[in-house]
């Protein structure tokens, strides 16, 4: 054993060597292997190697990489390249970004706010908290209005983003108020994982006069940057994100001012005679100076100046260019507002969408912050975890939107009529259904409460498992043929049209007339071929029928692109309100769709069921084409001609009888137009009634005859197939009502197949 040397330390092993002990064979392993990744070793090919054995294991957790010492650098945005005094003279002295400031400012401070409860179904109208806080908070520091106190919020969310607010109490522990604290003097303290200190240490400092002068709590004080980022002490204010832009225009103005208070450079030159001197150029100024200034009237007087004199005018450089309007842009982008006010004039409905969007993108996620904000004061400091912070939701200023707004209130029985009257300022009406709430589809008005608590609708004893019929109308007697369907909803032989059956056939009379002028243009541009037999046919062809298949191919249809807006709109809108209508039907005759489907009830009632929009905007394209020259009415409308053309010339028609006939032509004809609207339409009710069935999990279908007289053939063959599965299609091929032009016939579903 070696001998210690006299007066060397000695350090005593066994408090080691016994927790060494005491950990055990395991315990020393599981240490060893703790940070090791499993297969790999030395002798793992081209090995990744183990990883350097931690030092730090305990700062597991830490937020970032905060410099050392951190705490001990007291001066506010004392890390940051730019400090809270540089960003505040940027914001005063960019007329841009104050502008902007100032215009955000403004609309915030318009909006109107109010407190209630988190629960929304609960009432809180009478309760005395709510009273009070709202009192509190119309002047939150007790001195300044909500306005003001707003404006002050604002301005530090936008330009240094350091947003305190002091919660005062008096001293029984009263709330007082909640006072601002210049965001610029406060230091915010980490603790050892990088975040806020909880109470009761620390968590801010306020620095005066250069120095730490009080400390605050997470609870005394509430320290909220809209733009925090996970590596920063500070936010990020929309004036920091623009910093070299500002700098950029600041110096842009400075150059433009300086044009007008430093600038040297005359507005002409005038060149005078060879042979003066420097002197009587100089008296001749003089001369000239002093005839000129100060009297206006003369300067547009005729002068007469020595001969050989010639005058240059200088050219200014523009003071307002492109650069100025990119400045514009990126100041006002940065504060989501519009630039219309800054760049030159645009196309008007291009401008008010600019506007519209700038001012949603930009007033509500600051609503939103100023929300959340509210809710911690209310919820935390004043000690009400159940009432929230709300804005008011305020009415358009457009009568046209008011009047959208109002209706689609109306028509999904959220406002009676009187209700809506209400708002306009209007008396009330006595008549009748004022006072009732209803739900419009395409079949007209139902009121709420038949939708929800429906009276019973009879049963046809003869026919039990037959559906009750729409409207609670009396069950056909048995002497009726049985294939007829009782509901007289579906006699409408001698039915006006709608509003929308109107508009689209006015749409697609209007596209026809066009087309039909294209094919008049296009048969005299031809000639009297056909009748003089000089094209000649191939493959036995006679020349007339090829004259008309090269008539027919070339044959103009793009005019009905003129109703491809008007046409989709209308099919997608009846879709939709087809859905709508079967499902109030069915939510009476089989009530358990409102359990067992309420999402598909609730999206096909919100007006945008994407099952009926998808419907709408693949038949849109099997039946027309967006540039009008494919689908299948533009190929009726080919065939419809080529039928008039051939007639014609087997009669011996002349030429200028072709045009006569086209004239008049039924392909062309608003008649067509009607059918064309009417078939539609009254297909997309039918086939959005069955998009709506299956979406509620209806299992089965029957197709429902007309009281028209004189069924067709495919119509009762389908109504003879009784209830079969509503993935089957009908025997027409059809998936639902309707089958052909003029189908007046409509479609019952089921949850299930009955057995029989």
């Amino acid at each position: 054993m070696p001998r210690i040397p006299e007066g060397a330390k000695t350090t005593d092993l066994a408090p080691v060597a016994n927790a060494a002990r005491q950990q055990g064979f395991l315990g020393r392993l599981s240490t060893a292997v703790r940070y090791a990744i499993a297969g790999v070793s030395p002798d793992t090919w081209m090995s990744p190697n183990q990883p350097v054995q931690p030092v730090a294991q305990g700062a597991a957790g830490r937020q970032f990489d905060y410099p050392v010492g951190v705490n001990l650098t007291y001066t506010p945005r004392g890390t940051e390249l730019t400090s809270f005094q540089q960003l505040r003279a940027l914001a005063d002295r960019c007329d841009l970004v104050r502008l902007a400031i100032e215009t955000r400012k403004d609309q915030m401070s318009a909006m109107v706010w109010s407190v209630g409860g988190v629960d929304d179904a609960k009432d809180t109208e009478g309760d005395t908290r709510v009273q009070t806080i709202t009192a509190l908070l119309k002047r939150p520091d007790g001195v300044h209005s909500w306005q003001s106190w707003l404006r002050m919020v604002l301005e530090e969310v936008m330009v240094t983003d350091a947003t305190s607010i002091y919660v005062r109490r008096r001293n029984n522990g009263e709330m007082y108020g909640f006072e601002l604290i210049d965001g610029t003097t406060i230091k915010p303290l980490v603790d050892d994982t990088g975040r806020r200190p909880a109470p009761p240490s620390p968590a801010y400092q306020q620095v005066l006069k250069g120095i730490p002068a009080v400390d605050y709590t997470a609870d005394e004080l509430v320290y909220t940057p809209r733009n925090p980022r996970v590596h920063k002490f500070y936010g990020f204010s929309p004036v920091e994100q623009i910093i070299l832009t500002v700098n950029i225009a600041l110096r842009r103005m400075a150059s433009q001012l300086q044009y007008f208070t430093e600038g040297n450079i005359p507005a002409a030159y005038a060149s005078m005679p060879q042979d003066w001197s420097g002197e009587q150029i100089k008296q001749f100024q003089a001369y000239w100076d002093s005839v000129i200034e100060g009297d206006q009237g003369y300067k547009r007087k005729v002068r007469f100046v020595p001969g050989g004199t010639k005058v240059e005018s200088v050219k200014d450089a523009p003071l307002k260019d492109e650069f100025d309007e990119w400045l514009a842009r990126v100041v006002c982008y940065a504060f989501s507002l519009p630039p219309t006010a800054f760049i030159k004039q645009q196309n008007r409905s291009t401008s008010e969408t600019q506007q519209e969007a700038a001012l949603k993108e930009g007033l509500t996620p600051i609503m939103v912050w100023v929300k959340e904000v509210m809710d911690h004061l209310i919820q935390v400091h004043l000690g009400c975890p159940d009432l929230q912070f709300k804005w008011v939701e305020e009415e358009s200023l457009d009568p046209a939107a008011q009047a959208t707004i109002l209706t689609t209130y109306q028509s999904h029985g959220a406002y009676t009529i009187n209700e809506i009257r209400a708002k306009l300022g209007e008396k009330r009406i006595t008549e009748p259904g004022g006072d009732a709430y209803l739900i419009f589809t395409a079949s007209g008005a139902v009121p709420l409460e038949q939708v929800m608590a429906p009276p019973p609708a009879p049963v046809d004893p003869a026919n039990p498992d037959e559906p009750p019929p729409r409207g609670g109308k009396p069950a056909p007697k048995p002497g009726d043929k049985a294939e007829k369907h009782a509901d007289g909803d579906l006699n409408k032989a001698a039915e006006p049209l709608t509003n929308g059956e109107m508009e689209l056939r006015d749409a697609f009379a209007a596209a026809l007339d066009v087309v039909k002028q294209n094919a008049i243009k296009a048969l005299k541009k031809l000639g009297k071929t056909a009748a003089d037999g000089t094209r000649g046919g191939d493959n036995g062809t006679s020349p007339q029928d090829a004259w008309i298949a090269e008539y027919i191919s070339e044959l103009d249809t793009s005019g009905l692109s003129l109703a491809w807006d008007d046409y989709v709109d209308a099919i997608t809108a009846t879709a939709a309100d087809g859905a709508k209508h079967e499902v109030a039907r069915l939510i009476v005759t089989e009530p358990e769709v409102l359990t067992e489907s309420p999402e598909a009830v609730a999206t096909i009632f919100g007006g945008k069921d994407p099952d009926a929009i998808k419907w709408a905007s693949e038949h849109a394209v099997e039946m027309l084409t967006k540039d009008g020259q494919g689908g299948k009415l533009a190929e009726a409308t080919r065939e419809m001609v080529r039928q008039t053309l051939t007639d014609a010339l087997q009669a011996d028609a002349s030429h200028t009888g072709l045009a006569d006939l086209l004239e008049t032509a039924y392909a062309f004809s608003p008649e067509r137009a009607e059918l064309i609207a009417t078939t539609e339409l009254r297909d997309a009710e039918g086939k959005g009634a069955y998009v709506g069935a299956t979406a509620v999990g209806m299992k089965a279908k029957h197709w429902l005859l007309s009281n028209d007289e004189g069924i067709c053939v495919p119509c009762q063959r389908n109504a003879k197939q009784g209830w079969i599965p509503i993935d089957q299609p009908f025997q027409s091929g059809d998936a639902a009502p309707i089958a052909h032009p003029h189908c007046r016939c409509d479609a019952a579903y089921k949850r299930k197949l009955p057995e029989n």
